[in-house]
């Protein structure tokens, strides 16, 4: 497979590997529309940006059911991608330093759906209906066996 560059110069791009043209198709999440790529940049946290302790870098990515910017900050680069590969399901196609320091680029591959769900627990309750002071009413009136009572 050849084509224009992304500079749109008429020098050919290079050939991409069969194999590797397996490998993306072979990729899980179906159809190729239903995957989605994400490109996660890493960068230093900024002296005023509110931050976790012990986090040295944020990472960053465009989340397209939020049409905004998800922002997380990590303890490490290793701890990054551990969090978007095991945690997230997420699989990890490129990764690349760039010129500032704790400054990365990653490259996912994940599943349209994976932008679909909601990610914290008032996401989830909205679209139940439910409000967090609901739910902690109805906790409230939930009995609790007393200490010692038999099952």
């Amino acid at each position: 497979m050849t084509g224009l560059r992304p500079d749109f110069s008429q020098e050919p791009a290079p050939a991409v590997p069969l194999h590797e043209t397996l490998a993306l198709a072979a990729l899980p999440g179906g159809p190729a529309g239903q995957r989605h790529l994400v490109v996660v940049t890493t960068s230093e946290i900024a002296q005023d940006e509110d931050a976790p302790p012990g986090a040295v870098l944020a990472a960053r990515f465009w989340h397209p059911r939020d049409r905004l910017w998800q922002k997380s900050f990590f303890e490490s680069l290793e701890q990054a991608v551990h969090h978007f590969v095991q945690e997230s399901g997420w699989v990890s196609l490129q990764e690349q330093s760039l010129d500032a320091r704790l400054a990365h680029e990653l490259i996912f591959q994940a599943r349209e759906t994976d932008f679909g769900r909601p990610h914290t627990a008032e996401q989830v309750l909205q679209e139940a209906g439910m409000t967090l002071e609901e739910v902690a009413d109805l906790l409230d009136k939930v009995e609790h066996p007393s200490p010692g009572a038999g099952l």
